[in-house]
């Protein structure tokens, strides 16, 4: 079977377009070491194996950063969204009641020159 050359320009354009994710799929591959992940592996690995008691560490931080996250995302956001709703309704408030005293002063000016 012989391929045409509309058939591999085709193929040769959908590679190109698709590079950066080829490239990146290309180094996930290479750089993937072999990880015993399973809680059952990590806790066979620190009792019978001193010199990986650092990773095992490493399993119990990054289980704890996987947890937090999204909390400190969340925390994160709805505390800098409730601080700008208060700054704006303190800056209402400070107008409204600059406008109100304005209005104040402005009515016992006119009363003090009708009289």
């Amino acid at each position: 079977m012989k391929l045409s050359p509309q058939a591999i320009g085709k193929f040769v354009q959908v590679l190109f377009a698709h590079r950066v994710w080829i490239i990146a799929f290309l180094i996930l591959l290479v750089g993937v070491q072999i990880v015993d992940a399973c809680p059952g592996c990590k806790d066979a690995l620190s009792e019978n194996d001193p010199q990986h008691a650092r990773m095992v560490r490493g399993y119990f931080w990054s289980i704890l950063f996987m947890m937090a996250m999204p909390f400190t995302i969340a925390g994160t956001f709805g505390t800098f969204f409730y601080l700008e709703v208060r700054r704006k309704r303190l800056a209402q408030q400070a107008a409204a009641t600059t406008v109100e005293s304005l209005a104040d002063d402005l009515n016992r000016q006119v009363e003090d020159t009708r009289f």
